[in-house]
């Protein structure tokens, strides 16, 4: 059989990456599931779990999901995982609006889809490679988990939106981060990189809400 000749700078086409498909297949089934249980938390009167509890379970969780990676048990860990962090984000984005306003969880919400579909499809348009950011937001991670820590102690309104706004930075930059890697070939599991993705979204929103909501306050 002959082998096609094909021009110089003739651009083969190549089907559409599976990884990323399944990447954000899964993560807008997780979005669903997340928003499932934060309306539930919040129609409920859910109380605020605790810190230390929902810390764990924000920092465990990525680990076992990763773990459990290459396995159903995997895809399974990372439903609990989003949903789990959308339990706790119901009761606080009910604090936010009936302390404040509903305005602070819409403009945080809005200001949420804005960032991550710009850096989405910067990343898409490039395909640059932000590999290099790992070494920044493991440490950057480090920083902010002590400063919450400590200012469970300290309660500092100052600190707390600091942190917040960190937090804000390093949460894009798992979106570039992730994306880049689904893109580049960084990680080719898609239960990893929507877990990522899911947390690095839901990082960025709850932030986002303190600091509009320390701004909206008097």
């Amino acid at each position: 059989m002959n082998t096609p000749a094909f021009p110089s700078g003739y651009a083969i086409r190549t089907p559409i990456n599976q990884v990323l498909r399944n990447t954000y297949l899964l993560l807008a089934l997780t979005l669903v599931a997340g928003a499932a249980t934060a309306y539930w938390a919040l129609a409920s009167n859910a109380r605020p779990l605790n810190i230390w509890i929902a810390l764990g379970f924000m920092i465990g969780m990525p680990f076992i999901v990763n773990a459990l990676r290459n396995s159903i048990a995997g895809l399974a860990a990372c439903f609990v995982y989003c949903a789990g962090l959308g339990y706790i984000a119901g009761p606080i984005i009910g604090i936010y609006a009936s302390a404040i306003g509903p305005q602070v969880p819409v403009y945080a919400f809005v200001t949420t889809a804005v960032v991550f579909f710009g850096l989405t499809g910067y990343v898409m348009a490039t395909r640059k490679d932000f590999s290099y950011l790992r070494g920044f937001m493991f440490a950057g991670f480090i920083a902010v988990v002590l400063a919450i820590v400590a200012n469970q102690f300290l309660q500092i309104p100052l600190l707390s939106v600091t942190i917040s706004t960190v937090a804000v930075l390093l949460a894009a930059g798992g979106i570039l981060y992730s994306t880049s890697a689904a893109i580049n070939g960084g990680e080719d599991n898609y239960i990893v990189l929507a877990a990522n993705i899911y947390g690095s979204i839901w990082s960025l929103f709850m932030n986002l809400m303190n600091i509009f909501g320390f701004l909206s306050s008097d």
